[in-house]
């Protein structure tokens, strides 16, 4: 992505602040870039608003799960998007939870601490939805656990309706 002396996150960045979409598109970003990254933009109002923009309407969904995860890992209003993002973009939630599951696994006990994962709220939105699918009581006392510490309102909303029966993407 460019020159030698720039890390790789470094060089991510300025493409988001310069506002070229395209290394975005690229591949999907991983766990600790995006960590990174979020934490470079949580100091940039206009970089953060634009991946709030992309995260919604970018062209390809790589560049949208791209977004999106780096907001979800900051602590900023924007953050109560990811959950609405993650409902109604089948493409990017799609994205979003293979990289969950690679990350973590797909045990019940590895879901169950990722939906109490502080640094990642699409990640336990994600963790939330797979341990309703797969239901019993460790996957219902998980995420009633989640849900008396969950900081992200429409996480909140999301467990609610999973612990209800339904389903946010609905």
């Amino acid at each position: 992505m460019g020159g030698q002396s720039d890390a790789p996150e470094e060089e991510l960045f300025s493409s988001i602040a310069g506002g070229d979409m395209m290394p975005l598109s690229r591949v999907q970003t991983s766990h600790r870039i995006d960590l990174t990254i979020s934490a470079l933009t949580e100091k940039d109002r206009p970089s953060l608003l634009r991946l709030a923009r992309w995260a919604q309407d970018a062209d390809t969904a790589v560049a949208r799960v791209n977004a999106t995860g780096i907001i979800a890992k900051t602590h900023t209003d924007l953050v109560e998007r990811v959950p609405v993002i993650l409902a109604h973009d089948r493409e990017a939630r799609e994205l979003y939870v293979s990289a969950v599951l690679a990350r973590v696994g797909d045990d019940t006990d590895a879901l169950a601490s990722e939906v109490c994962n502080p640094r990642d709220a699409g990640a336990r939105w994600c963790a939330a939805r797979m341990l309703a699918q797969r239901g019993g009581r460790r996957a219902d006392a998980a995420m009633l656990r989640a849900l008396r510490v969950e900081p992200v309102r429409e996480n909140v909303r999301a467990y609610a309706l999973l612990l209800n029966g339904d389903d946010p993407c609905t």
